[in-house]
């Protein structure tokens, strides 16, 4: 290519060449002595070499005695010739050479397009899960470690010094049964009032009203209002503290609920698993149908090492037989789920049922029923695996508005969500009192109960990294 490209540069240096020698000083028009102008002459002589050039000569069987003209673009037609073997050669698909001012615009934007238009593919999402599946591995084998590590002790009951009464005592117990150990109905007194009044008031940004700009500058103080109003909407790091604050009182107090094998998780585990969901689709099964990448923060949860703070460290199947999850709908309802993993079978407390239809429904709830009996099966002994199939979970939704209250707006799902789980979990049937009249009362007690029993002054900062 360099070669020819040379050669081309030689015969155009020897034209512009020739061309300066033909040119003379310009002293005005000058006839030829036929009494033609010097360009007519030209052309003329142009015309009749390329006649003589079309008619062969029989005097010469070489044909006709070409001019400079006609040599020098002979010379340029057989210098082309070569350029294009030579390309044709080395590039064989090679597409034609575009202008210079296609060459000097067009690869930069086409190239800037592809970098603002480019997505992943399906190959390469499923090779970056492929590439990813050692670490979930890892976590597989340490939450199947966790089981060897659980020492099996007798109950309470069966350490009596005497066999016997022991035994009689467990038939004929005198012990009242558990949970109803507070009233979760309870009204908030002034007291009360004064203490969370005197925190919202001290928080920065008092008397600003509520947009996008003042709850991005002040949101503590759009936290506690938020909680406290009931015109507005509870969200997830609402529903998290109050989370943590059952999971206190379980810990601190398990002889308060009607039993201490359940588990409270907080809203981050089903957004985290609906966000995943379509990746734990992409991997086609092997033939046991095992195979596809559970999300990384699943093995934590099921350890019990999540949620934080004050984790259970109780192991799903093993000393959890049932979970309560505030599970988020379409991004804007929320409703209590309770799971029960023995019977295989979820539970959705909806306290307004008409906002999601059922079909809509059966697809919103799936990455839950299709992937708890997944991790369940993945994570048992290979003598326990039947124990666990793949089927996904059932699950149900009561609308009976006598045993499931109904709220009477648009924005008091978060209460009744919570009210559910904690209710459910003390072993107290739903109250007609749980209504659109007690709410304010209910968001009080709730503010002031986070306020004094876990020291909580605001939202905490979530870290997605497990997302990315």
């Amino acid at each position: 290519m360099e070669s020819t490209i040379e050669k081309l540069q030689i015969v155009m240096s020897e034209e512009e060449r020739e061309a300066k020698d033909r040119v003379k000083p310009d002293n005005g028009p000058a006839f030829s002595p036929d009494g033609k102008l010097p360009d007519e002459s030209e052309a003329a002589k142009e015309h009749d070499t390329s006649n003589a050039a079309k008619e062969p000569d029989n005097n010469n069987p070489a044909g006709p005695v070409s001019t400079d003209n006609s040599r020098k673009f002979s010379a340029r037609i057989a210098a082309k010739q070569t350029m294009d073997e030579s390309d044709k050669l080395e590039n064989p698909k090679l597409p034609p050479i575009a202008s210079s001012e296609s060459e000097s615009e067009t690869p930069e934007e086409e190239s800037c397009e592809l970098l603002r238009e480019y997505f992943p593919t399906k190959e390469e999402k499923i090779a970056d899960l492929k590439r990813r599946q050692p670490k979930d591995t890892a976590k597989v084998i340490d939450a199947k470690a966790r089981k060897t590590e659980r020492l099996r002790t007798l109950a309470q009951t069966q350490n009596g010094i005497y066999v016997g009464s022991s035994t009689v005592k467990r038939m004929f117990s005198n012990k009242e049964p558990r949970g109803r150990g507070y009233d979760p109905f309870r009204k908030a007194d002034k007291q009360m009032k004064e203490v969370v009044l005197d925190h919202y008031k001290s928080c920065p940004g008092l008397g600003k009203k509520k947009t996008i700009k003042t709850v991005h500058d002040y949101p503590l103080r759009f936290w506690w209002y938020d909680l406290l109003n009931q015109n507005e909407w509870l969200i997830d790091t609402h529903m998290n503290a109050a989370v943590y604050l059952l999971r206190t009182r379980l810990l601190d107090h398990p002889e308060w609920f009607r039993s201490d094998r359940f588990c409270l998780v907080d809203t981050t585990f089903g957004q985290y698993w609906t966000a995943k969901y379509d990746e734990f689709k992409m991997i086609e099964p092997n033939e046991l149908g095992e195979g596809r990448p559970l999300p990384t923060l699943s093995y934590d949860y099921y350890k019990g090492v999540l949620p934080e703070p004050r984790p259970t460290n109780k192991i799903w199947g093993v000393d959890i037989d049932e979970l309560y999850i505030p599970f988020n709908l379409n991004g804007d309802h929320w409703v209590a789920l309770f799971v029960s993993l023995p019977k295989r079978h979820i539970t959705i407390y909806d306290s307004k049922p008409s906002h999601v239809k059922p079909g809509l429904l059966a697809s919103l709830i799936e990455p839950v029923t299709v992937m708890f009996p997944y991790l369940m099966r993945q994570l048992a002994d290979e003598d326990k695996k039947y124990e666990w199939t793949l089927e996904p979970f059932t699950y149900d939704r009561p609308i009976d508005q006598a045993s499931v209250p109904q709220q009477a707006n648009g924005s008091d799902c978060g209460v009744f969500t919570l009210k559910f789980i904690e209710c459910h979990a003390l072993g107290i049937e739903f109250p007609q009192t749980l209504c659109h009249k007690n709410i304010p009362s209910l968001r009080l007690r709730l503010a002031y109960d986070l306020f004094e029993e876990t020291g909580v002054r605001g939202p905490k900062e979530r870290d997605w990294s497990e997302l990315d």
